[in-house]
């Protein structure tokens, strides 16, 4: 199973305070945007479901699916310069700890209501094809640091800054719309009771979470310059999409 999506990261807010008011403008600034692409990888699915015949090869069926995956790792893109205020201090991270993000423990609970048409072949074997709507409840946990390089320089506020430590660990979460197309094949055991095998594509709605506080800004509490406001992250996580394959019994009453 994998899943991919765009996550984005607004930084709200200056820096935590310190003795040097030059210290002050060398962290984030307001408008600096992280954008990145995670691809977990492979993890467990389990369903149940339980559905109505109505004849002609047509199943109506209501169905709980849930997924959950590992993490994936991804070096923060930063560009050349410009306008970006992370961009801009590309020089100041540790080469060696370059700034980095992580998205793991994703768990999503899905409900669906599916529809499915059953390709009758005369043997034991049924293909079918269908899909489904219904709500995904999502959660994620996203980190992300910024290490300053122990080096920066003699200035008051690079001595400040050296070797210091910008950290966020926050976890992210809604529900929203899904839906699913799916194609499988059931052979039958005996007259009641068959086994399959599914292939489904699965696609969550994205969804945004504000105000996420940071850990830390460089080894100091999370507060802005005037020591007192927060120091906080806003979040907008693409729309998910999801390869699954699962293997499973039915039951005939």
């Amino acid at each position: 199973m994998s899943v991919q999506t765009v996550l984005a990261q607004d930084i709200s807010g200056t820096v935590a305070p310190a003795p040097d008011p030059a210290y002050n403008n060398t962290g984030p600034k307001d408008g600096a945007t992280i954008e990145n692409v995670f691809t977990p990888g492979a993890g467990f699915t389990g369903s149940a479901a339980l559905g109505y015949t109505l004849g002609n090869g047509l199943r109506l069926e209501a169905e709980y699916l849930h997924r959950r995956q590992g993490s994936d790792d991804r070096r923060i893109p930063l560009g050349p310069g410009g306008d970006d205020p992370l961009a801009q201090k590309s020089s100041e991270w540790d080469a060696n700890d370059p700034p980095s993000e992580r998205i793991y423990d994703l768990s999503t609970h899905h409900v669906f209501l599916n529809a499915w048409y059953d390709l009758r072949t005369g043997s034991r074997l049924t293909p079918y094809i269908g899909g489904g709507v219904g709500m995904a409840s999502t959660t994620m946990h996203y980190s992300g640091r910024f290490l300053r390089r122990s080096d920066l320089g003699p200035e008051p506020w690079q001595l400040a800054a050296a070797g210091t430590l910008s950290h966020i660990d926050a976890e992210l979460a809604s529900t929203g719309l899904g839906f699913q197309v799916a194609g499988g094949i059931d052979y039958a055991l005996r007259d009641h009771v068959s086994i399959g095998a599914k292939v489904r594509w699965i696609r969550s709605g994205g969804f945004d979470d504000s105000g996420k506080l940071w850990t830390q800004i460089r080894d100091h509490d999370p507060v802005r310059s005037d020591g007192v406001t927060p120091f906080t992250s806003d979040f907008n996580v693409g729309n998910m999409q999801n390869w699954v394959m699962t293997v499973g019994l039915r039951y005939y009453l």
